[in-house]
């Protein structure tokens, strides 16, 4: 999120819709005016603004007066102004910088442009977080602990007749703590209830669960930088950011013309991508996955997909009537896999030959 204020003093309709939308992107916090008298009173009231952007000059607009105006309150250490300059009154630029201005701006201009010179930048975007998936079955159904039919089942806590995968830190993947035989019946058998919890990416050798970045797609390391280059306007000449910085200054290499200014004499674009391990250049950074179990790097296309479920073990009720002097049979858990059964005794009346009962 872009915390700080830019004030923008502008009335070119195209101008002011470049700079509202690349702002508005990067969720930016600014305020438009379209005159000097109403852009001073927006700067005394607001004391967070950190960068300001001014037109130098228009048939109602005088930007190097406003721009000496705030430069008598705000230092340069503490304020930036880019003063708007069009392409026609270039001749000009040279006032902006005497007026106090840090820079300038050539209009017509980019946005990639607009948000390098202002620090500001795109957010990323928002990821929406929903709540855990409840357990519906489960909370419909009276949580037992125990599957042994030979034991009578006690009350315990929510979710205990669920058995959803869990995520171990040692094993570093989702494990459901029961035999991969017992996990083939619950999934087989129809009497058990499936609920899909989410479909996760995993390890294409272990299963294991990586973690995924942009990296290097020869060796899978995420150290990678851009190299900068710069667009020498007048001579055309395009190098490496470091071939034209001559201590604090920017010189060309090739037509040796000095005191270079950024937006007027040269722009600044991004290059191949070096990686710091195997030094390759690449075009653009892939996604690159690292399994936190082997180890192992791999592109994230090449990522297997684990479907996440939870079983529901059902348990049933089942009783002999009062009027046979039975007692009730008490509620026992049925497992899936069909291992574990709960039957019941029929009774069976048994007559003699002569038709007599005992």
């Amino acid at each position: 999120m872009n915390t700080k204020t830019i004030l923008v003093v502008e009335e070119n309709p195209q101008t002011l819709r470049v700079i509202r939308d690349t702002f508005s992107e990067a969720e930016a916090r600014y305020v438009v005016c379209t005159g000097e008298s109403e852009a001073w009173s927006q700067f005394e009231a607001n004391a967070d603004i950190k960068c300001v952007l001014i037109r130098m000059h228009s048939e109602s607009m005088d930007g190097c007066e406003l721009c000496r105006r705030i430069r008598r309150l705000r230092s340069a250490d503490s304020l930036t102004i880019l003063m708007i300059v069009a392409e026609d009154q270039l001749d000009l630029a040279d006032r902006a910088i005497e007026a106090g201005a840090t820079d300038i701006l050539i209009d017509p201009f980019e946005p990639r442009e607009l948000r390098m010179r202002t620090h500001v930048y795109p957010c990323s975007r928002r990821n929406r977080v929903d709540e855990g998936r409840q357990f519906a079955v489960a909370a419909a159904i009276p949580a037992m602990e125990s599957v042994n039919a030979s034991e009578v089942p006690r009350p315990s806590r929510s979710h205990a007749c669920v058995v959803a995968p869990k995520f171990d830190p040692d094993l570093q993947r989702f494990t459901y703590g029961a035999s991969v035989e017992q996990i083939a019946a619950w999934k087989n058998d129809e009497s058990v209830t499936k609920v899909a919890l989410d479909r996760i990416l995993v390890c294409p050798r272990c299963n294991g669960v990586p973690t995924f970045r942009m990296g290097c797609g020869s060796c899978g390391s995420a150290m990678t930088e851009p190299d900068v280059l710069i667009h020498h306007y007048a001579c055309a000449y395009v190098g490496a950011e470091a071939e034209f910085r001559k201590g604090h200054e920017f010189v060309c290499p090739k037509c040796r013309q000095q005191d270079l200014v950024s937006g007027s004499d040269f722009e600044t674009v991004s290059g191949a991508h070096v990686c710091a391990d195997c030094h390759s250049r690449i075009s653009q950074p892939e996604l690159i996955g690292h399994c936190l179990c082997c180890q192992h790097r791999f592109p994230a296309d090449d990522a297997g997909t684990m479907q996440l479920t939870a079983f529901h073990v059902h348990r049933i009720r089942e009783t002999v009537g009062h009027e046979t002097g039975h007692r009730p049979i008490a509620n026992r858990a049925v497992v899936a896999s069909s291992t574990i059964r709960t039957s019941v005794s029929e009774t069976r009346t048994a007559s003699k030959p002569d038709g007599s009962c005992p």
